[in-house]
């Protein structure tokens, strides 16, 4: 069934790199929409060095994989457009609930070099996986592991709502101001 929401440690950004190969203890990260993820135990066949994913180690890599690309400018991309029409969203879901059910999810992601300190997006832009699908040996999506749509996207908003609780803490232990949008202000009706 859908995955219980976590609080997670803040991680900022620009220590993710070093978390690529064997420095830190051979430890390697990479972050997915703001969800840091340890790879490690799978660096020898995907992440390591001269592996075919090595790209990713280290990097955050929501464009990349919503993009379907293996190339370096992809990675670290916090500036962009993503919609159901292309796929891109749906990719992006998929690929989630995939390192979802295959890796631990260690922190969120911090201190993004954006505008606004965010993704372009939030978890609830995401849509349900309603089919379960299989990459090897790995089950992931589906209602019979996430649950209905309805559930799905009531996870999605817990899971935007600790993501933006972890960012707006740190902000206030940083002295930034809210960042969280730079659109107009809702007025209220009188």
């Amino acid at each position: 069934m859908i995955r219980e929401v976590k609080a997670l440690q803040p991680f900022p950004f620009a220590e993710l790199k070093n978390y690529k190969s064997a420095q830190n203890n051979g430890t390697i990260l990479l972050s997915i929409f703001g969800i840091v993820y340890d790879v490690t135990e799978f660096a020898e066949q995907f992440f390591g060095p001269g592996r075919a994913y090595e790209v990713f180690a280290g990097r955050d890599i929501t464009y990349a994989l919503a993009k379907m690309s293996l190339k370096a400018k992809d990675c670290d991309v916090f500036q962009f457009t993503l919609d159901m029409k292309t796929g891109d969203l749906q990719t992006l879901a998929e690929w989630i609930a995939y390192f979802d059910a295959l890796y631990k999810r260690k922190y969120f992601l911090v201190d993004l070099p954006s505008q606004n300190g965010r993704y372009p997006m939030k978890f609830t832009d995401l849509p349900p996986l309603l089919k379960e699908k299989k990459m090897g040996n790995t089950k992931y999506g589906g209602e019979r592991i996430m649950g209905n749509a309805t559930q799905q996207n009531d996870y999605h908003r817990k899971l935007q709502k600790a993501y933006e609780s972890t960012l707006i803490e740190r902000e206030k232990r940083n002295g930034i101001s809210d960042r969280r949008s730079s659109a107009a202000p809702v007025t209220k009706k009188k």
